[in-house]
């Protein structure tokens, strides 16, 4: 994902926007401060299920444009091996 700086402010957080890609729903949005962060760990997804993700950076002056929407698909669940009585 790409994104711009406004003013040349320092970013103070990142919003990220993501819903399953085949949804007619809006995007959920979680706000992460600190502009230093490269990479997060999105919680609460379904396996095997594509989602659509954008960002936008802001600080003092204010929001960035959206940044490219990135589709990208979960990891299954690891399956537990059933021990046999």
């Amino acid at each position: 994902m790409q994104y711009q700086l406004i003013d040349q402010s320092p970013i103070e957080g990142f919003f990220i926007y993501v819903k399953p890609y085949s949804s007619a729903d809006g995007y959920t949005k979680e706000t992460l401060l600190g502009g230093d962060m490269r990479q997060y760990h999105i919680n609460g997804l379904m396996p095997h299920t594509e989602y659509s993700i954008m960002i936008r950076s802001f600080n003092a002056a204010g929001e960035s444009e959206d940044s490219n929407v990135v589709v990208m698909k979960t990891l299954g669940k690891f399956k537990r091996k059933r021990k046999r009585f």
